[in-house]
């Protein structure tokens, strides 16, 4: 971003003006020095997506930085259950929360931030192990199914909604496991909800979508 500064100056004595690229001298006359600022743009940010691979969620895959003064740091709030939240691009190892707020600071100390909305934007689902849980059919109605893997012990299915507020919650026993389970959505104002399934050994999360 450039602005054009124009200052006039009436001097008795030998002055020098240094407007890069030009050096301008005069004695005894009014002289009109042009000054040219040169400023970064605004520092801006913007991030629109995760990915998961497997049990992990990899935040701010789509984080796009412009503007401002490099170098960059990064830091992602809230911090829970992620590998380091001073990177650009942090791992969510056990689970995730519905929405997470990253914060850019640039070398002038100027800041910009963004929001990522698990809900709003969705999740992409790659190399989804055998050990994936699976939901069905998407987009539902009033009620979707679930089918878990083989997993040790009771485990907890809870759902969501986009202020991270636990809409339901019930136990499954080991013996259920395997058991095909109904999640019912009746009386579910349309959009998207999050199913999160947590065991002693692990906690898998999956966006949903209501019609």
């Amino acid at each position: 971003m450039k602005r054009n500064i124009t200052k006039t100056f009436t001097t008795g004595f030998l002055i020098a003006f240094i407007c890069l690229p030009t050096i301008i001298y005069g004695e005894n006359q009014k002289t009109i020095v042009r000054v040219v600022l040169t400023q970064p743009d605004s520092l801006k940010v913007t991030v629109d997506t995760a990915s998961i691979v497997g049990n992990q969620i990899y935040l701010g895959t789509t984080l796009k930085v412009s503007g401002g003064t490099p170098d960059y740091a990064y830091l992602w709030t809230p911090s829970t259950n992620l590998d380091n939240p001073a990177i650009a691009n942090p791992i969510a190892n056990s689970g995730a929360i519905p929405e997470y707020t990253i914060l850019v600071t640039d070398k002038n100390n100027c800041t910009s931030c963004a929001i990522l909305s698990l809900l709003k934007t969705g999740l992409v689902i790659t190399n989804a192990g055998s050990n994936d849980i699976s939901l069905y059919p998407v987009p539902a109605i009033d009620k979707m199914y679930l089918k878990l893997p083989v997993i040790e012990g009771d485990a907890e299915i809870s759902v969501i909604n986009s202020a991270g507020k636990i809409l339901q919650k019930k136990t499954l026993h080991a013996q259920d496991i395997q058991t095909i389970q109904t999640i019912s959505f009746s009386g579910y104002t349309p959009g998207n909800y999050l199913v999160q399934v947590k065991n002693k050994l692990f906690t898998k999360t999956k966006l949903v979508i209501i019609k």
